[in-house]
C-alpha cells in the first residue's frame, strides 16, 4: 500500500514528528533518551519510581548543605505529570491519601479524565513513580492539599533560577492563597529560612505580561504599563488611570455589595472599597476573604486586606500583578483566546444602553469573562477619547462564584493618596488556613462555540497576525533561498513501512509517500504544531478498503475544541492525496 500526499512545507514539524533525534525538546528527554549524554542510569527513582513505596532526598537547608536528615516522599498511589494551565508548563501531583491507595483507579481517572487541577486536561498516570520534580536540583517544595484527609495529594513545585514567578514567596502564595493547600518546603530549595523572592524584571521595562495562563490578564508583577504598551492607544483600551463606583452582584450567592475602584496600571496598583448591602449571612460564605466592609491594595506582587469591622489588616503575596487595561481584546496569554462579539444591548441603569462586547478564556477554571464597551458616548481622558466599561460578567471568582459588575460615574481624576489608606497598618501574613482556593462552579463554561474573532473596525493591532503582503514577501524569499532535497527512511522492519519525501521550492511544496506490506489497517501522516504536540495541525488519514475495490483516503484540517477554545491551523493546505496499490 502506497500513499502519496503534497503539502505546503513546515519542514521543522514535520521533521519533529518523523525523525526524533537528540535535538527533540519533550518534556525531561534528556534524562530518558538513548543517546543523550545527560540520560539518568535505567535504576535512577526518577525513571522507575524507586523500589517500593517511598524515594528518599536528602533536607537541604538555606545555604543548600546536605545533612543527615532525610525527608521521605512517599509514592502513594502513583502521580500524575500534567501541564499546569496556569503555568502553562509540567507540573506533576503525588496520590497520598487513604482513598488513592484503596483505590488507584479512582487517582488513574482523576488524573487522566477529570484533571489534576482545574483546567488540566493531558495527565499521564504512572501508578509505580515518584514525580520527577522531587528528583529535579532546582525542587523548592510541595504543596499539600487535603493534608491528613483520605483524598490527600501532593504537588511538587521547582523554583527556577532568575525567575520571579517561581520564587519561594510566590510558590508558596501559589499554594496556600490560590490553591487552598499548605507549602511544606522541607527537602527542598524553599525549606526552614530557605528561598526568598527570585531576582527580579528589569523594572524600567513596561508592558510585560504575567507567565503562562496569567499573562491573558495580568501585568507581571514587576512591571508596569504606559503608553507604549501595544493597543494602549485603542478607544477600548481604558486608560492608565482611572476609577469609578461599583456595584457587584454575586449571582448564584445572592449577595450585593457596592463601593469605588481606583486603578493606576502606569505604577502597578490598584484599591478597591466595597460594603455589603445585600445578602444572608453568614457572610463568611459569600463574600471574598470573609469579609463585608473592606478595602484591598494590590501593588505589584503584594495584597493588603483591610477588615473595617474587626479591624484586622492581612498580606498575601500573589503570583501577579494587576489587570492591564485591555486584557479582552487580544489572545496573549498561554492558552487564551478572545473572541469578539459585536454590538447589543444591556440593561445599564435603569434603561437600555449600546454596548461592544467582548469575552475572553479563564482557561484555569475553563470559564470565560465578558466585558461591555459604552458605544452610546465617549469619554475625554488625557490619553484622548476612549470608551467605559459598563459591564464585566466574571466567572466563579475565588470564593463567590459568577459575579456581574457594574461601573458607573467614570473619572480619570483622584488623588494618589487614595493608595496610601493602609500605611502604618500593621498587615500579618494571611493565614494559610484562609487560602480562598478556586470555585469551579460557573455556567460560563467554555465549549465548542468559543473562537477567536478579531475586530476588524476596531483600531486594534494584532501581534500574532502578519500583514498578508509580508507573507507574500516571506514566501517569495523561502522560494528564492530553499534548495531541492529528497530523502527515505525506513520507519519499520517487522511490518515494512517506508517514508520518501520531496521538497519542491519552486512552489514551496513538500510531498512524501509512504510505503507499507500491511494489506489492512489504516496509515496517518501529521504535521504537528508544536514538538511532542499529542493532536496535529493537519493530517492525512488513509483507511484502505477490500482488494478490489476504490480505497477510502480522507485529508483533515484539525479544529481543536480545548480548554483554550477553538484551535484552526491555517498555515498549511493538503494539495492532494492518492492511495494506490504498489507490486501488489
Amino acid at each position: 500500500m502506497s500513499l502519496h500526499s503534497r503539502a505546503p512545507a513546515l519542514l521543522a514539524a514535520l521533521f519533529a514528528a518523523l525523525l526524533i533525534g537528540t535535538d527533540a525538546i519533550c518534556p525531561y528527554h534528556m534524562l530518558w533518551m538513548e543517546g543523550s549524554p545527560m540520560k539518568l542510569p535505567d535504576d535512577h527513582p526518577a525513571l522507575r519510581g524507586g523500589d517500593g513505596a517511598t524515594a528518599t532526598r536528602a533536607l537541604l537547608q538555606a545555604d543548600g548543605d546536605e545533612t543527615p536528615d532525610a525527608t521521605e516522599f512517599p509514592i502513594g498511589a502513583g502521580s500524575c505529570a500534567y501541564t499546569s494551565p496556569m503555568t502553562q508548563s509540567r507540573s506533576c501531583v503525588q496520590f497520598t491519601g487513604d482513598k488513592w491507595m484503596s483505590s488507584p483507579g479512582e487517582a488513574e481517572s482523576l488524573c487522566t479524565e477529570e484533571g489534576p487541577s482545574p483546567g488540566a486536561a493531558d495527565g499521564a498516570y504512572d501508578a509505580d513513580a515518584l514525580c520527577d520534580e522531587f528528583a529535579d536540583p532546582d525542587f523548592a517544595g510541595v504543596c499539600l492539599r487535603d493534608a491528613g484527609e483520605a483524598e490527600e495529594m501532593r504537588t511538587a513545585f521547582v523554583s527556577v533560577p532568575d525567575d520571579p514567578s517561581s520564587s519561594c514567596e510566590v510558590l508558596r502564595s501559589a499554594c496556600e492563597a490560590f490553591g487552598g493547600g499548605l507549602f511544606e518546603g522541607r527537602g527542598g530549595k524553599c525549606g526552614a529560612g530557605g528561598g526568598g523572592r527570585a531576582p527580579s524584571v528589569n523594572t524600567s521595562a513596561p508592558c510585560q505580561l504575567s507567565p503562562g495562563i496569567a499573562g491573558g490578564g495580568h501585568i507581571h508583577i514587576d512591571s508596569y504599563w504606559d503608553s507604549t504598551c501595544l493597543n494602549q492607544g485603542s478607544e477600548y483600551a481604558m486608560p492608565l488611570r482611572w476609577a469609578a463606583a461599583t456595584e457587584t452582584v454575586l449571582v448564584q450567592k445572592g449577595v450585593r455589595y457596592t463601593g469605588y475602584v481606583y486603578y493606576d496600571i502606569a505604577n502597578n496598583r490598584k484599591r478597591q472599597d466595597w460594603v455589603v448591602v445585600e445578602g444572608d449571612e453568614p457572610y463568611d460564605e459569600s463574600v471574598f476573604l470573609n469579609v463585608k466592609n473592606t478595602t484591598l491594595i494590590h501593588q505589584n506582587g503584594v495584597m493588603r486586606i483591610m477588615d473595617w469591622d474587626t479591624g484586622l489588616c492581612s498580606k498575601s503575596n500573589l503570583p501577579v500583578g494587576n489587570i492591564r487595561s485591555n486584557w479582552v481584546l487580544d489572545n496573549r496569554g498561554a492558552g487564551t483566546v478572545s473572541q469578539y462579539l459585536g454590538s447589543t444591548y444591556i440593561l445599564y441603569d435603569g434603561e437600555y444602553r449600546h454596548v461592544r462586547q467582548w469575552r475572553k478564556t479563564e482557561p484555569l477554571e475553563n470559564a470565560f469573562l465578558i466585558q461591555s464597551y459604552d458605544e452610546e458616548t465617549e469619554w475625554e481622558t488625557p490619553e484622548g477619547l476612549k470608551r467605559r466599561v459598563l459591564l464585566r460578567q466574571t466567572p466563579g471568582g475565588p470564593g463567590q462564584g459568577d459575579s456581574v459588575d457594574l461601573y458607573y460615574n467614570h473619572t480619570t481624576d483622584y488623588d494618589d493618596s487614595v493608595f496610601g489608606i493602609l500605611d502604618g497598618i500593621d498587615c500579618p501574613a494571611q493565614n494559610s488556613s484562609d487560602g480562598i482556593g478556586l470555585n469551579n462552579n460557573s455556567i460560563l463554561h467554555i465549549d465548542s462555540g468559543f473562537v477567536r474573532v478579531d475586530c476588524e473596525d476596531c483600531g486594534l493591532v494584532y501581534s500574532d497576525k502578519e500583514p498578508e503582503e509580508k507573507e507574500e514577501e516571506e514566501a517569495t524569499e523561502r522560494r528564492n533561498t530553499a534548495a531541492y532535497f529528497n530523502g527515505t527512511e525506513v520507519l519499520g522492519e517487522e511490518s515494512y513501512l517506508e517514508l520518501n519525501w520531496e521538497y519542491l521550492p519552486e512552489s514551496d511544496t513538500f510531498a512524501f509517500s509512504l510505503k507499507s506490506e500491511a494489506a489492512a489497517g489504516w496509515l496517518g501522516l501529521a504535521f504537528t504544531k508544536f514538538k511532542c504536540a499529542m493532536v496535529p495541525a493537519d493530517a492525512v488519514i488513509a483507511i484502505p478498503a477490500a482488494s478490489g475495490s476504490d480505497a477510502d483516503i480522507n485529508s483533515y484540517k484539525m479544529e481543536v475544541a480545548s480548554l483554550s477554545g477553538v484551535t484552526v491551523d491555517e498555515g498549511q493546505v493538503l494539495e492532494s492525496a492518492a492511495l494506490s496499490e504498489v507490486d501488489g
